[in-house]
């Protein structure tokens, strides 16, 4: 028994000497393979930038709750807008439960700190007369510009999932949306899984038919010109 004690209590203080700036570091390096670029990207910009600078010297073990919420409140201070702090909120937090994971901390600061609330936003969608507006505009830069949008506004696709449909993901009554195009400087343009990571069919009423058949046989017909298959991109 005293043996277990003393190996349990070395432990501890091993693990008590780990900073957050090594162990977040090895944790990222650790989740990167089951995230997506953008989204790692995203994750060292606020390690980088915000959590080393302010926490990265502290021990592991003797970050507190008191610690984030400082954190935060600088954030805030600084102009950062709540959904970005809680987002750094939620970086923390899924750190520290790997550094339970691990052994390197007895429980989570970030369950007790008490990041911002985010009021959600007030989506004004455009009215009839502006959305018409939009569409013609679009169909006066490009034909398949015009399409682009209209489908947009009745389907109420994510523009990366609008970009990813292949012929075959569109049948007679509607689309079958499984993937997204996603850009990130390292990697290019690529095709990724939904936001959602979920499948989804959407189906299409008359208008939204004609707009893919129309777009179907106007490429068949550029095809056989042997003219490019698609319009100008941006």
């Amino acid at each position: 028994m005293q043996k277990l004690l003393s190996e349990a209590q070395h432990s501890r203080a091993r693990d008590s000497s780990v900073l957050v700036e090594s162990a977040i570091r090895e944790w990222i390096a650790l989740v990167s393979q089951n995230l997506s670029p953008t989204t790692v990207r995203g994750y060292m910009g606020w390690i980088d930038l915000k959590i080393v600078p302010a926490l990265g010297m502290l021990p592991l073990a003797d970050v507190t709750a008191a610690h984030l919420d400082r954190l935060y409140r600088d954030l805030t201070v600084q102009g950062s807008a709540p959904a970005s702090v809680r987002q750094v909120h939620a970086i923390i937090r899924r750190f520290f439960n790997q550094g339970m994971k691990w052994g390197w901390v007895e429980s989570n600061p970030a369950l007790l700190a008490s990041p911002p609330k985010v009021t959600p936003a007030r989506v004004v969608a455009p009215t009839v007369e502006q959305l018409i507006s939009i569409l013609e505009e679009a169909k006066a830069v490009h034909p398949q510009w015009g399409a682009f949008f209209m489908l947009g506004a009745l389907t109420g696709m994510r523009r990366g999932e609008l970009c990813a449909l292949h012929w075959d993901d569109c049948g007679d009554t509607g689309v079958m949306v499984t993937k997204s195009v996603i850009y990130t400087p390292a990697g290019g343009t690529r095709e990724a899984p939904t936001k959602t990571h979920q499948a989804r069919y959407v189906a299409l009423d008359s208008v939204g038919q004609a707009i893919i058949e129309g777009r179907k046989d106007e490429t068949t017909r550029k095809v056989r010109r042997n003219e490019p298959a698609m319009g100008p991109t941006s």
